[in-house]
């Protein structure tokens, strides 16, 4: 399971938008990633549990890409006080808010999108087999 989960993230961390190359994550910018919690945005499909260990370097590519993917989007939402939900927000704030968190690439996100990326290569290659 654990090679799977690697070598998938290792597969997704490589497609363009993941790509980089990035610079490395500040030593404030690692404290800020150890203290976020939950990242804003949908946690459709949570990894309720994690039966896997990752490489450390893996683990830090992952988390580099996700941060700097997401800074951006990140930064607007916490300048204009969209960071987290509120029945307070206005119709426009909140559409807002959706459009800068569906920019937003958590590192539970890109393990999704890669667990999911493989489970269609696999699928598309036992179609293959069949013929």
């Amino acid at each position: 399971m654990t090679r799977v989960v690697a070598d998938s993230i290792r597969l997704r961390l490589e497609e363009e938008d993941l790509r980089g190359p990035w610079d490395p994550l500040t030593p404030e910018e690692e404290e800020q990633l150890r203290l976020s919690g939950r990242w804003p945005g949908h946690n459709i499909g949570g990894l309720l549990q994690r039966n896997y260990e990752l490489p450390s370097t893996l683990l830090t590519a992952l988390r580099t890409a996700a941060w700097r993917v997401s800074e951006g989007p990140l930064g607007e939402l916490e300048e204009k006080g969209l960071t987290l939900y509120s029945q307070d927000l206005s119709l426009e704030e909140m559409e807002e808010r959706e459009e800068l968190i569906e920019r937003v690439y958590s590192p539970p996100r890109i393990v999704r999108e890669a667990l999911d990326r493989y489970r269609s290569r696999r699928a598309a290659a036992e179609g293959e087999g069949a013929e």
